[in-house]
């Protein structure tokens, strides 16, 4: 509100003054926003990333890490392998958790992936993925229950889209959201892979 009234009171004693101080506000403007630019994409450029590749009864499952969690994991011989950046650095220490949960999953045994996550995706993404790490493992839902539980049971397929595009495969488990009738329907990593988790965790 100050700074209305200054404006006002500038215009009406001086017009051309008031016209100048437009001017020099909107040059301000733009300075503020090249600078915040030019500061997200520095930040972008600083991120260093890290990846290891875990072996797994199902092939190698790549999985990268920012310094604030996991960022995205995938089987790579699937049908959405994850592209490893030509600068990340590979490494196993951002990953010793995640390993041993894997390793805890693939004997046979349940687990949930309670890890530290860094997932980029808009806040209704967010709030997908998160709820999707609430079904345990052995269950399943259907694309309808699973909106009802967000409380949306209208937007079914905004949530599969959503599903469809979480970051960390098998962790983050959108495997386990399936067809009302039972059948598997999409899955990022590919049908037979789906199935394959399922049938892991069939006895779990």
């Amino acid at each position: 509100m100050k700074q209305k009234s200054d404006s006002a009171s500038l215009t009406t004693n001086s017009p051309r003054s008031g016209c100048h101080g437009r001017k020099l506000a909107t040059l301000a403007g733009i300075r503020n926003a090249v600078s915040l630019a030019h500061s997200l994409n520095s930040h972008q450029i600083e991120v260093t990333m890290y990846y290891t590749i875990y072996s797994s009864p199902l092939g190698p499952l790549a999985m990268a890490a920012s310094g604030k969690g996991i960022t995205m994991a995938d089987f790579q011989n699937g049908a959405r392998p994850l592209i490893i950046g030509k600068d990340w650095i590979r490494q196993t220490e951002p990953f010793i958790k995640a390993t041993r949960l894997l390793d805890t999953y693939f004997a046979g045994q349940p687990v949930q992936f309670d890890l530290q996550y860094d997932l980029q995706g808009t806040p209704f993404q967010q709030q997908v993925w998160k709820q999707l790490l609430g079904i345990s493992p052995g269950e399943t839902m259907s694309y309808g229950e699973f909106a009802a539980s967000l409380g949306r049971p209208s937007a079914a397929r905004a949530v599969g889209t959503a599903i469809g595009r979480n970051p960390v495969s098998l962790m983050i488990p959108c495997h386990r959201v399936i067809g009302t009738n039972g059948s598997l329907t999409g899955y990022a990593g590919g049908l037979l892979l789906k199935q394959q988790l399922l049938d892991i965790e069939k006895g779990l």
